[in-house]
């Protein structure tokens, strides 16, 4: 964000000083001697003022050690949660395809406990030392939770069924209580909860973004009236050229982007640099959407600092909010696969392997694959 230019000019009081002459006589007895009066000549006001103020140093942009980085991304698993119906279990969801089929969001605490969104329970598990802590059970007020962030002492949860926001309120001093304090708000009239693509804590409160069906749109709850109000204060990220450029709270990011590329914006770190899923899709070479994504960093200048090659053709359910960054920069990162689903710290590497080669072979072997069985239907 670039700073104000302010010039301050202060003028210096200007004086006019005058020198009045005077007539001199002696007092002894000799002829007097008459003198002219000597006048001061005028002084030329003189106009003092401050040199204009510097103009102000640009912060230069966040750095790392890239040489203290790792070659490739390091995943260190933290805990698997299996994949049932069994109370300590996450369930998957014949879903429709709208519809996410597993956990649909986490939450990393800076305090060290992990909240993971369990839609098909209508719960939320709560892990503490990598351990499963307490069941935050909301089946008599949820219908199908699928947006969640944690803020104010508890949890807002957009629920697609209900058609509303669920406030939660949860600390862990409240492990091993029966119920929690609730509250219900709507969901702002433009929009309907499916429009709705996250809910997320930020330092101006809890926003919302959508769209309402022509556009994206931002909306920030208003705690004094209890309900979300539009706001254009949070995010915007728009094509400029070769670089997609963020403003997000009044910062701005310029990301250098390539063809058939998209990105989801994950957070800001304290230090101010910024971290997004990178999606590139071969698209052009394939015919068909074929993805590989990446976790990566960059800093105000889009100078990239450390990626993560996502493998998600591995996995068996795709979360609405799969990558967590703390203000300290540690990265987390929520696997789904078929038989389990796994929580994972992330340290970004230098560089990252590309399967483009591998995605797009695949890609096509199922296309033609598809292609045979519609021609041939009662081919084995």
């Amino acid at each position: 964000m670039n700073a104000k230019r302010i010039i301050t000019l202060l003028m210096a009081a200007v004086m006019a000083m005058a020198l009045l002459g005077c007539n001199a006589a002696n007092t002894t007895p000799t002829p007097a001697i008459e003198n002219e009066a000597t006048v001061a000549p005028t002084l030329t006001p003189e106009i003092t003022a401050e040199p204009p103020a510097p103009e102000p140093t640009p912060t230069p942009a966040p750095t790392k050690d890239v040489s203290a980085m790792p070659e490739l991304a390091v995943f260190t698993e933290l805990f698997s949660i299996k994949v049932g119906e069994g109370k300590n279990e996450i369930g998957y969801l014949n879903a429709a395809p709208l519809y996410v089929s597993g956990p649909t969001s986490f939450h990393v605490d800076e305090d060290g406990w992990i909240a993971i969104l369990d839609p098909n329970k209508g719960r939320i598990m709560i892990f503490d030392g990598n351990k499963l802590a307490h069941i935050l059970d909301l089946r008599d007020e949820l219908a199908y939770p699928y947006h969640m962030c944690y803020a104010d002492g508890g949890f807002y949860i957009v629920d697609i069924g209900y058609e509303y926001i669920l406030y939660a309120a949860f600390t862990m001093d409240d492990v091993g209580k029966t119920g929690c304090e609730t509250k219900v708000y709507e969901i702002p009239e433009e929009t309907t909860a499916l429009l709705i693509g996250d809910i997320c804590a930020t330092e101006k409160g809890v926003i919302l973004s959508g769209s309402d069906g022509d556009h994206f749109r931002d909306w920030i709850l208003n705690l004094e009236h209890g309900k979300f109000i539009p706001t254009d204060e949070y995010i915007e990220c728009v094509s400029e050229g070769d670089e997609l450029v963020c403003r997000i709270l009044g910062n701005e990011w310029h990301i250098p982007v390539q063809n058939h590329c998209s990105l989801g914006v994950y957070g800001i770190d304290k230090y101010g640099f910024l971290y997004v899923g990178y999606y590139e899709d071969f698209y052009a070479e394939v015919g068909a959407v074929t993805l590989e994504k990446t976790i990566r960093c960059y800093n105000s200048e889009g100078r990239q600092f450390g990626a993560a090659r996502i493998d998600i053709d591995k996995y068996s359910s795709y979360p609405n909010m799969d990558t967590v960054v703390l203000e300290d920069g540690t990265i987390y990162h929520m696997a789904c696969y078929e038989d389990r689903v796994t929580i994972y710290e992330v340290a970004l590497g230098q560089r990252y392997e590309t399967r483009k080669d591998e995605l797009i072979e695949q890609a096509i072997r199922e296309i033609e694959e598809a292609q045979r069985r519609t021609a041939d239907p009662d081919a084995p």
